[in-house]
């Protein structure tokens, strides 16, 4: 079974994001998403995130745009929608996580995947026997084990 991966902010920014300090970080986001076998899942809340923090590092308007752009064609995009909110409260009443990351985790569930990629919540960590947290940049993991 192929996996059906969601795309949690931190991924996309190390992999758009030209920064020497996270140099080793950039390339191992370049070369999981390259090697993704289906079209990726994110989310609107992605995007914003994703934009907010390019913005905090002065890339300009029109390369954000055109990042968005990309990654609008090359994924699914969860939109924000009530039933999204309402899945959100139930993640974060079941498993006490903050509202922004069970909004995460809720996007990944309603898109039906069974990874998440984020280097923000807890690895291996499964939510709903659906979906598995990876965080793809631990020296001792390789994302497509």
């Amino acid at each position: 079974m192929k996996d059906r991966v969601f795309l949690d902010t931190n991924v996309l920014v190390y992999a758009k994001l030209i920064d020497e300090d996270n140099k080793e970080k950039r390339d191992i986001a370049i070369s999981f998403i390259q090697e993704i076998d289906d079209c990726p899942i994110t989310s609107v809340q992605v995007l914003n995130e994703f934009a907010s923090v390019l913005i905090k590092h002065h890339v300009s308007n029109h390369s954000i745009q055109e990042a968005i752009r990309e990654i609008v064609d090359d994924s699914i995009v969860i939109s924000l929608d009530v039933n999204l909110i309402w899945e959100t409260w139930r993640i974060r009443d079941r498993y006490l996580f903050s509202y922004w990351d069970s909004m995460i985790i809720s996007a990944a569930l309603m898109g039906g995947c069974n990874v998440l990629y984020s280097e923000d919540l807890h690895h291996e960590q499964h939510i709903e026997n659906q979906v598995k947290i990876i965080n793809p940049f631990l020296a001792n993991h390789s994302a497509f084990q």
